[in-house]
Order: structure tokens, then C-alpha cells, then sequence
């Protein structure tokens, strides 16, 4: 049943040798009750290091996730809904956020903001990828000319295809 339920924007900002990841999606759906998913997500690289990351989700106007991360002298630190903690990741060089646009062929893993942790990278076939979540959820990635074309969503409520816009 392919019906079209939001919108999902990802961009690659390049200026002064940093680079910016930014993704911003828009969902309403019904299920049993309507729900608006509202997600912005952002990665910012210096000389190839993950210096800051921000995670923000709504869901009906009402926050479900609020978490930064920033590099530090002394490693990474999260702060999650005015809760710090150490992260005990250096240096992180990709993000889930990096799969959206390129497709994996150096690394083998990568940083998800929301689990605070590193997440493999499994090559299924060529120019086809699956990234687990601890959840058991799962995210399958597709690639041609080295480009993201499609992200199949595997969760335990739904499933979801993210298709690139041509």
C-alpha cells in the first residue's frame, strides 16, 4: 500500500573545509489516532571529526528526544534533555546521517545520535546495506552512482520506504 505520509530533506553544506550533514522530515500518519512526527537532525565535521551533533524529535507538538553532542578536549558529551554524560567515542567519523547521501564503502560503522553508540555496517550485496538497531529494528540502504536512492524502514509497528526524489 504505497501512500505517501511526509517528506524527508537531507543536505550536505560544505564551507571553509567544514562540512554540515543536516536532515529535516515531516510525517503524519494515522494509526488508530493521527500522529505528526516532526525530526531535525544535524552533523558537524571538522578535518574529518564529528565536533557537534543535535537530535530533535516531536511527535504531536510534544518533544521526544532533545540530545546534543559536543566534542570536548576531553572526549565527547552528550546532553540529553539537560542530563550530561560522557561518551566514550574518539574520534567518531560518520554518522547514521552519512548513509542518507553516500554510500559506505571505507567504514564499517557508524555513530546513531539517538542510541549513543556505534551501529555496523553489514554489506548485504552490492550497493546494498543494513544498519541494526538495539531495538532489533533495522534499516536497509541502496545505492547507485554511489548515491542513496532508497532506505527501507523495518520496525516492530510499521514499515517504510524512503525513495530519492528525482
Amino acid at each position: 500500500n504505497a501512500k505517501l505520509v511526509g517528506t524527508l530533506q537531507v543536505k550536505e553544506v560544505v564551507h571553509n573545509g567544514r562540512v554540515s550533514l543536516q536532515l529535516q522530515s515531516h510525517v503524519q500518519t494515522r494509526f488508530i489516532i493521527d500522529f505528526t512526527i516532526k525530526t531535525v537532525e544535524e552533523a558537524h565535521y571538522e578535518n574529518n571529526v564529528l565536533v557537534a551533533s543535535v537530535a530533535r524529535r516531536t511527535l504531536n507538538g510534544n518533544a521526544k528526544m532533545d540530545q546534543t553532542l559536543l566534542l570536548q578536549a576531553n572526549g565527547y558529551q552528550v546532553n540529553n534533555e539537560g542530563k550530561k554524560e560522557a561518551v566514550a567515542i574518539y574520534p567518531i567519523r560518520q554518522t547514521i546521517l552519512s548513509l542518507y547521501l553516500y554510500e559506505p564503502l571505507h567504514y564499517t560503522q557508524v555513530f546513531s545520535n539517538a542510541h549513543q553508540r556505534m551501529l555496523t555496517v553489514q554489506a548485504v550485496a552490492p550497493h546494498h546495506y543494513k544498519v541494526r538497531f538495539p531495538d532489533g529494528a533495522y534499516n536497509e540502504f541502496f545505492y547507485r552512482n554511489g548515491v542513496c536512492q532508497k532506505i527501507l524502514i523495518h520496525n516492530s509497528l510499521y514499515k517504510a520506504v524512503l525513495q530519492l526524489k528525482n
